[in-house]
């Protein structure tokens, strides 16, 4: 590791410069040191390398004066095919997980590949989308290889969650609740879900090459772990993918939760809460309100065997929107606001 994910959050422009000259250099200089690099370095360099490689070639010197901005400039040249890039990420082995991930956040509602799609300068043409689609097909089979060998730090937990809701799917189909092409659409999805949460999870997980984050609160040791990340995520951050889970509330994109940073954000939502009213090791849930939704945070006191971890400490299983069953815990509880952007937490 050359730099560590909280340092690549750095928001000075000099020191990302020099971040992805960097490895830029590792790039060309030591293919096996770079493919050595954890999936948050990857990804910061992947998503630079464009912005800071590209370059114009034939560029007549009347378009530079048409143009008085350079995104006009860059946009014309790109519709008229001019604009040439140093670096394709297509033909890169080594951006073949950063790319499947950032494509399924393009197509992910888009799996016919018969809808417009935006690119930075426009939409693309046919030809680029059915070269995305071939991507796609191609790092899905290769996906579901490594998805159903259960093996690894990350892979048993989310094949769990996989498997379940593919029985979800399987039993809508034989009630004929579903057309069997709304099945097929639903299970691709699933399949390329299960990518997009393993992404996240060892985007965070091989940054502290533990199973597991730690911290302490009102003297209770708290843990964050592997199924924390993936429970949350697979059960109440897809809603697009979870409709047919008729039992599951689902949370929209919330200003308290970084889906590349959950465990900071739930730790937060935690030092808050007990900055009003005090936790202890009985707690199972803490209750809270944001934009007059209300949201349950369910932990557990135990030990984590699996983990290593023989004595007790306050797991986080789960986050999500309440619904009707789960407001019933709110009577008898005073409201307090706390200084969490808004946040109203209930003791």
């Amino acid at each position: 590791m050359i730099y560590n994910k909280f340092d690549l959050e750095n928001k000075n422009i000099q020191f990302l410069h020099s971040a992805v000259q960097r490895y830029l250099h590792v790039f060309h200089t030591d293919k096996k040191k770079f493919k050595k690099l954890k999936t948050h370095e990857k990804d910061f360099f992947f998503s630079n390398l464009i912005i800071f490689e590209e370059k114009k070639d034939c560029v007549p010197l009347e378009l530079e004066i048409k143009f008085s901005k350079s995104s006009d400039l860059y946009y014309f040249l790109q519709r008229k095919k001019l604009l040439k890039f140093k670096y394709d990420l297509y033909d890169i082995q080594e951006a073949d997980e950063y790319l499947f991930y950032r494509l399924i956040l393009t197509y992910f509602k888009n799996l016919y590949f018969q809808s417009p799609v935006k690119g930075p300068y426009g939409n693309l043409t046919t030809s680029e989308i059915q070269r995305d689609r071939k991507y796609i097909e191609r790092n899905l089979k290769s996906w579901l290889k490594i998805l159903k060998s259960n093996s690894g730090r990350y892979i048993p937990f989310i094949l769990n969650e996989y498997n379940r809701k593919v029985k979800i799917l399987d039993k809508l189909r034989f009630e004929e609740k579903i057309s069997s092409v709304d099945y097929l659409y639903k299970e691709k999805q699933l399949q390329l879900v299960s990518f997009h949460i393993y992404y996240l999870v060892k985007f965070w997980f091989d940054n502290i090459n533990t199973s597991y984050y730690k911290f302490i609160i009102c003297g209770i040791e708290f843990v964050f772990d592997v199924f924390s990340y993936v429970h949350i995520l697979s059960r109440h951050y897809m809603p697009s993918v979870n409709n047919f889970l008729v039992d599951v509330t689902f949370n929209t994109e919330l200003d308290l939760i970084d889906i590349r940073n959950i465990p900071y954000s739930i730790e937060e939502i935690l030092r808050h809460y007990s900055f009003i009213f005090p936790i202890n090791i009985d707690d199972q849930y803490i209750l809270l309100e944001f934009r007059k939704d209300i949201y349950i945070l369910w932990i557990d006191y135990r030990t984590l065997d699996h983990l290593g971890i023989k004595s007790k400490v306050m797991q986080i299983r789960t986050f999500y929107k309440c619904g009707e069953r789960d407001k019933e815990k709110l009577k008898g509880k005073k409201k307090e606001m706390s200084y969490l952007k808004f946040i109203y937490f209930f003791g």
